[in-house]
C-alpha cells in the first residue's frame, strides 16, 4: 500500500517535472544566438543628413572622396548625402547655384570699384594709377582704369582682388560646375615686350582652406606677344602650379571681351590637390595685375569682370547626384539628397531630378511636394529653428524628424521627443531618425566650429530585405528602424502580437473587443537599464532589464487607435528608442511590417497576460488530473486484490 502511493507521488513529480521542463524548452531558450536565427531580417548600420563641400557652410575636409569614405571606414552600410539648396530664393553660394559676379564693382561716383580690393602697391619709386573712370566704360557707367610705370631694372607690381559684400573674398564656386572667367579690357598703352604686362589670375583650392595663397592651383592669362618664362616675372612663371595662357592683347585703344572655361582648363590640367581630386575644388579667388620694369609704361580699362556657370541648377544636381551615387558599391550604399533650406530645413532623399522648391509658399507645401515627388522627406535638425513653429506644424508632413541631431544635440531632446509623442497622440504618423549633419572632419585653423564631427553619437538600424537603395529609403519611410548610441552594440524589435516577430514600427489593424499586444525584444543592453514603453504621449510602464536577451510584451486596451514605443535608458541616459507601431481600425490599413516567421522567445519575460503562465496551468491541472485519475486506477486494483485473497 505504501509502495503504491509512493509510486503515485514519485510519478506526479515525473509529469510536473516534464511540463515544466517541456515549457522551459519551448519558451526559455537562453542560449539563442540571435545573430545566427534564419527568420531575423537583415539590419544595416545607416547614416542620414551628411553635407559635403559642395553645401555653402561646408567646412575644411569636406569633400564627398574624404566625408563618405570616412563612414565607409567606420563599418556603416548606408549612407545619406544631402547639401543645402536654396536654387533661386537666395543668391548665396549652394550646391545647385552658382551666382554670378555683380558688376556692382563699376559704378559711378565711386573713387575705386566697390567689390575690388588692392593686396599689393609698388614700389615708392614707381608711378601707377587705380581708380573709377566714368569717361570710358565697356558696359554700365564706368570702368577700372588702372596704370604702372616701373622705374627700376626690378619689376614692380600693382595688384587688385575680387572680392564680395559681407566677407573678406569671394565665396567658394565649385569647379566641376562648368566655370567661366568673362571680362573687357581697353589698352591705352600696350604692354612693351618683355618689361610689362597685365594678367589675371584665378586660384583653384580646398573648400574653407584659409591656406589658399599658398596651397593652391592657379590659372593665369597674361598679355604678351611673347611667351614668358622662368626668365621673366617669377610670381607669374617660378611656380610649378601655375597654368599660363597666354593672350594676345586687343587693338591699341579698342574695346575686347574675353571669355574662358576655367573648368575645363582645370580639370584637363590638374590632378588633385592634397588628396582631393581636381572636380571638388573650388575657385577661391581672382586677381587682376599689372607688371612693369625699365620705364615701361601700361595703360588699361578693366570692365565687365565675371564668374558665372554655365550649368541650370538641374544640371548641376544631375552631375552632383551621380558623383555622390558612385562612391555605392556592393555592400556599400551612397544615397544622394538636397537639404531645401528656406526656414525649416526639410531635407529630400531619392529625388530622381532637381526641383526648384523655393516655389513653394508653405512648409507644409514644400514637404508635401518633395512627398509627391516620391523622395522620403525628413524634418532636420528642430531645435536648431523655433521649435513653437514645429510644434505648431505638427511635423509639416514630413516623414522623420530628427530626435538627434550630432551637431545640434549632445543626446536626445526631452524637448524634442515630447514634441513627437504629441505629433504621434494626434495620429500623425512620423518616425524618429538620428542625424549626423557633418559638414566637414577638420578645423579650420584659428576656427571652432560644431559642424566639425568625424564619429556619429547615436545612429539608425534599419531593417531591409537587402542592402538596395530602395529598401532603405521604404524601410526609413516606414519606421522599420530603430535609433541607438553607436557605442553599444544594440539589437531590438517591437512586433504586433503576443508572438515575437523580429520586426520595429509599423501599422497594426485591431479587432473590435479583442486584447491586443506588442511584443519587446531587447538584446546586448548593459546591464542594468530600464525600459519605458510610452503611449498616448504618456509613460505606459517602466520595467527593469536584468537579463540578455530581455522579451516582455504590453497589452492594449481594445477599441483604441492609438501607438506604442519604448526607450531603453542606462544609468539615466537614453541610449536607444524604436520607432512606433500604429494601431488603427481601418481594415484597409493592413500591418505594414517586414515579413518574417516568428520565433518564440521568452527569456527574461515580465508579462502581464503571457502565454507561458497559461500553459503552466494547464500543466498543472493536467497532472491534478492525472493523479486523481491514477489513483481511482490503484485503488480499484487494491480492491479487487482484497477480494481476490477473500
Amino acid at each position: 500500500m505504501i509502495f503504491e502511493r509512493k509510486t503515485i507521488v514519485i510519478f506526479s513529480i515525473f509529469v510536473m517535472g516534464f511540463l515544466i521542463s517541456f515549457d522551459q524548452t519551448i519558451y526559455g531558450q537562453d542560449s539563442v544566438n540571435i545573430e545566427s536565427e534564419k527568420e531575423f531580417p537583415s539590419t544595416f548600420r545607416v547614416v542620414t543628413h551628411l553635407h559635403t563641400s559642395f553645401s555653402h557652410d561646408a567646412r575644411f575636409w569636406s569633400e564627398p572622396n574624404l566625408q563618405i569614405e570616412n563612414l565607409k571606414q567606420q563599418g556603416y552600410d548606408a549612407v545619406l548625402v544631402s547639401d543645402h539648396d536654396h536654387s533661386t530664393f537666395s543668391s548665396t553660394q549652394t550646391n545647385f547655384v552658382v551666382p554670378p559676379f555683380k558688376n556692382g564693382s563699376f559704378e559711378k561716383s565711386r573713387i575705386t570699384p566697390l567689390q575690388m580690393k588692392i593686396i599689393n602697391i609698388p614700389k615708392s619709386s614707381s608711378q601707377y594709377l587705380n581708380a573709377s573712370d566714368s569717361s570710358n566704360s565697356y558696359e554700365g557707367q564706368t570702368s577700372f582704369h588702372l596704370n604702372l610705370k616701373g622705374n627700376s631694372d626690378e619689376f614692380d607690381s600693382l595688384s587688385w582682388v575680387y572680392w564680395e559684400r559681407g566677407v573678406d573674398k569671394i565665396r567658394d564656386r565649385p569647379i566641376a560646375y562648368d566655370l567661366a572667367l568673362k571680362f573687357s579690357i581697353f589698352f591705352s598703352e600696350l604692354p612693351k615686350e618683355l618689361d610689362s604686362t597685365a594678367y589675371l589670375c584665378s586660384t583653384i583650392g580646398k573648400r574653407q582652406d584659409v591656406r589658399y595663397n599658398e596651397v593652391s592651383k592657379k590659372i593665369c592669362f597674361y598679355f604678351s606677344e611673347k611667351d614668358w618664362n622662368e626668365s621673366n616675372y617669377f610670381p607669374l612663371t617660378e611656380n610649378q602650379n601655375n597654368l599660363l595662357v597666354r593672350i594676345d592683347p586687343p587693338p591699341l585703344k579698342t574695346w575686347k571681351e574675353y571669355e574662358f572655361n576655367l573648368s575645363e582648363l582645370a580639370l584637363d590640367n590638374f590632378d588633385e590637390l592634397e588628396g582631393v581630386p581636381m572636380k571638388y575644388l573650388m575657385l577661391k579667388q581672382v586677381t587682376f595685375n599689372l607688371v612693369s620694369k625699365n620705364g615701361s609704361m601700361i595703360d588699361l580699362h578693366l570692365d565687365n569682370l565675371n564668374v558665372l556657370s554655365k550649368m541650370t541648377s538641374a544640371q548641376m544636381f544631375d552631375w552632383w547626384k551621380k558623383d555622390i551615387e558612385s562612391y555605392s558599391e556592393e555592400n556599400f550604399v551612397v544615397i544622394s539628397g538636397l537639404e531645401t533650406t528656406y526656414g525649416q530645413d526639410i531635407a529630400a532623399y531619392g529625388l530622381e531630378n532637381w526641383y526648384n522648391f523655393s516655389n513653394y509658399d508653405s512648409v507644409t507645401d514644400r514637404t508635401q511636394g518633395i512627398n509627391d515627388f516620391g523622395a522620403l522627406s525628413i524634418l532636420t535638425s528642430p531645435r536648431a529653428h523655433n521649435f513653437t513653429e514645429v510644434k505648431e506644424g505638427d511635423g509639416w508632413g514630413s516623414n522623420l524628424i530628427e530626435i538627434f541631431n550630432t551637431v545640434h544635440d549632445s543626446k536626445p531632446s526631452s524637448q524634442v521627443l515630447k514634441g513627437w509623442d504629441s505629433f504621434l497622440s494626434k495620429g500623425v504618423r512620423i518616425s524618429g531618425v538620428a542625424g549626423f549633419d557633418s559638414h566637414g572632419l577638420q578645423m579650420t585653423p584659428g576656427e571652432r566650429n560644431p559642424t566639425v564631427v568625424i564619429e556619429p553619437i547615436y545612429e539608425n538600424i534599419v531593417y531591409a530585405e537587402s542592402l538596395t537603395k530602395e529598401n532603405i529609403l521604404s524601410s526609413l519611410e516606414k519606421g522599420h528602424f530603430f535609433v541607438k548610441q553607436t557605442k553599444y552594440p544594440i539589437l531590438m524589435t517591437l512586433s504586433p502580437g503576443s508572438e515575437l516577430k523580429y520586426q520595429m514600427g509599423g501599422i497594426q489593424n485591431i479587432s473590435n473587443n479583442e486584447e491586443n499586444y506588442v511584443s519587446i525584444f531587447i538584446k546586448g543592453a548593459p546591464l542594468p537599464s530600464k525600459l519605458r514603453i510610452y503611449s498616448d504621449g504618456e509613460r505606459l510602464s517602466e520595467l527593469k532589464i536584468t537579463k540578455d536577451p530581455f522579451v516582455t510584451e504590453v497589452k492594449i486596451p481594445p477599441n483604441k487607435e492609438s501607438y506604442v514605443r519604448y526607450e531603453v535608458l542606462h544609468l539615466g541616459e537614453r541610449i536607444a528608442f524604436s520607432n512606433p507601431i500604429f494601431f488603427v481600425s481601418d481594415s484597409q490599413n493592413e500591418i505594414d511590417v517586414v515579413k518574417e516567421s516568428p520565433t518564440q522567445l521568452a527569456q527574461g519575460t515580465q508579462n502581464f497576460n503571457s502565454v507561458e503562465d497559461n500553459f503552466l496551468a494547464f500543466g498543472i491541472i493536467l497532472s491534478i488530473v492525472i493523479i486523481i485519475v491514477f489513483g481511482i486506477i490503484i485503488k480499484r486494483k487494491i480492491s479487487i486484490n482484497k477480494q481476490l485473497s477473500n
